[in-house]
């Protein structure tokens, strides 16, 4: 023999099922950002944390890095709403001092083609002052400054007087 369900258990089970309904559904719809993937040679300095850049304000973020044939494939997740046009140009830049980079998006000409969700695209990295002055620092300065004389000694006459 069945006993009937208890009320406060029927009110339950229904407030359960529609707020696993309604999370599902937002869930599924409520996806704020697209998808896509910039192809470096190399991405010296980026991270899962790197932030992606239109004219110094953050539009989306690094989603994930893989290497695939000898390219580093990155995958950005950018906002909805910022569109990119195909024309658009993706760089790593250096963010500060510290070596902190972030894919910077230059958009020069308005492409009537915006990228979507799932596109590939070409990234460059490009070298700035930071990444120089780092490497200076573990540079012995008495060597380099003996490497760019010594064409210039060697060139200069010297005759010495025999005793």
């Amino acid at each position: 023999m069945t006993q009937p369900i208890p009320s406060n258990m029927k009110y339950t089970f229904k407030s359960t099922t529609i707020f696993l309904f309604l999370l599902t559904l937002f869930s599924c719809n409520g996806n704020k950002t697209y998808d896509l993937i910039v192809e470096f040679d190399h991405v010296d300095g980026l991270d899962k944390t790197s932030l992606v850049k239109i004219s110094g304000m953050e539009v989306g973020k690094v989603k994930k890095m893989q290497l695939v044939d000898n390219q580093v494939w990155v995958t950005v997740a950018i906002q909805n709403e910022v569109q990119i046009s195909k024309s658009a140009e993706f760089k790593i830049k250096s963010g500060s001092l510290l070596g902190a980079k972030y894919i910077d998006v230059d958009i020069f000409i308005r492409d009537p083609e915006n990228l979507k969700d799932g596109d590939h695209v070409r990234g460059e990295y490009e070298e700035d002052p930071f990444t120089y002055f780092n490497s200076m620092r573990s540079l012995n300065i008495d060597s380099m400054v003996k490497l760019m004389m010594q064409p210039l000694l060697d060139s200069i006459p010297v005759e010495f007087e025999k005793k």
